[in-house]
């Protein structure tokens, strides 16, 4: 690995180490966000749901226009301006306290997430020769899980896990990561260069929607989404209202970061030893693990057993985010990267839903019927093991 980072090209190197400053400033405060909007402002589950799905939401209507728009945009323009714009709106979280008003900026959060991250990974993937690929993509996912790591703790040590305050110093990373890019990708590289594509539009989008496995690897990923949801929204409210834990914001803080110490600590060696399985095997992997810890979720009772399903859940979602992106590149001709990439966020169906039917299943049926709960989120989840299934067998 220290050699391919001495390989590593300016612009790949701004992205990387700009993930992780800019994931561990959010992960120190949007996690904490359904706590803060349930416990300090009272607003309604459903009403807290709907605020946590329209980020997501907005990734998925927007994921097939915004991939065809990156093969055609210039990604320096794309980078630095949308890293500016979404710092502004994360400084705007700070000031706002009303339900129209946090709706409205998670929605505008979506869509500068819906046009950075595609353009993001299309950089990575043409600045990178093809048989690296998997091992910065899992760089960058190391990263991200680094962030996750210290972001709860940070925000735990300064008591602002309850609180807006977190959104200010995120804000701002973003709006100094958007001058970093611009001074990067000054002069941008012959690799990243735009290519006249070849194919129309209307050819483009029958190519994507015609490629079938890569189809139900989307439906069966969105599922294991679903699951992954739960921990950042039903799961964190769960514990807030819980009457067996003393402190249910404490316990949330520590299991986020226990769950990505996890996932620093074994990525490269479970990388390793799944290197001779096939990629959409690992992902039917990650779905039965993602599946059973939400179904644990509604069981365990105290701290000791949210720590085993966080350690369950972190080889899920391990083995998703090691292999995933690498299996959308490997399907993705050169002139459609973008669109794939973009196409690969509806995925994010997953996450739109599971935070609405969560909390619409603790406001309904209560914070007693936990078991009840989490017993039918993760058979929902678990459905996705078909879907990587028949994505395999197409495949073959």
């Amino acid at each position: 690995m220290r050699q391919l980072l001495k390989k590593l090209t300016p612009p790949t190197t701004t992205i990387l180490f700009g993930t992780f400053f800019t994931r561990t400033a959010f992960f120190m405060s949007t996690p904490f966000l359904s706590i803060y909007l349930t416990s300090v402002l009272h607003i309604p589950l459903p009403q807290t749901g709907m605020v946590l799905s329209a980020f997501p939401l907005i990734i998925v209507l927007l994921s097939g226009f915004i991939g065809n728009f990156t093969d055609k945009l210039a990604l320096r323009s794309a980078l630095v301006f949308v890293a500016f714009f979404w710092g502004i709106v994360f400084v705007l979280f700070y000031f706002a306290t009303t339900f129209w008003q946090f709706l409205l900026l998670n929605s505008l959060n979506g869509c500068c997430y819906a046009f950075f991250e595609p353009a993001a990974k299309k950089v990575l993937s043409l600045e990178t020769a093809p048989d690296q690929r998997l091992m910065v993509y899992n760089i960058r996912y190391m990263g991200i899980n680094l962030g996750g790591f210290l972001g709860p703790l940070l925000s735990q040590l300064f008591h602002i896990q309850q609180s807006l305050f977190a959104y200010l110093p995120l804000g701002i990373c973003y709006i100094l990561y958007s001058f970093v890019l611009l001074r990067t990708l000054a002069k941008p590289a012959p690799k990243i260069a735009i290519k006249k594509l070849t194919q129309p539009k209307t050819v483009r989008w029958r190519l994507v929607l015609a490629d079938f496995p890569f189809i139900f690897l989307l439906i069966g990923v969105a599922f294991s989404y679903f699951g992954y949801s739960q921990f950042n929204s039903t799961l964190a409210q769960y514990l807030s209202l819980a009457p067996f834990l003393t402190d249910g914001s404490q316990t949330y803080a520590y299991i986020i970061s226990f769950n990505s110490a996890c996932i620093l600590l074994l990525q490269f060696i479970i990388l390793r030893l799944t290197q001779t399985l096939s990629a959409t095997t690992i992902l039917i992997v990650s779905n039965l693990l993602l599946g059973f810890s939400v179904l644990l979720c509604g069981i365990m009772t105290t701290i000791w057993g949210f720590i085993l399903i966080a350690l369950v859940y972190s080889l899920g979602e391990l083995l998703l985010g090691s292999r995933f992106d690498t299996v959308v590149d490997s399907m993705a001709g050169e002139e459609l990267k973008g669109m794939y990439f973009g196409f690969a966020e509806l995925i994010k169906t997953g996450s739109v839903f599971g935070p609405i039917i969560g909390a619409y299943l603790l406001d309904s049926l209560g914070i007693e019927k936990g078991g009840m709960i989490f017993f039918i989120l993760g058979l929902i989840t678990l459905w996705g093991s078909f879907f990587l299934f028949l994505t395999k067998k197409k495949a073959v």
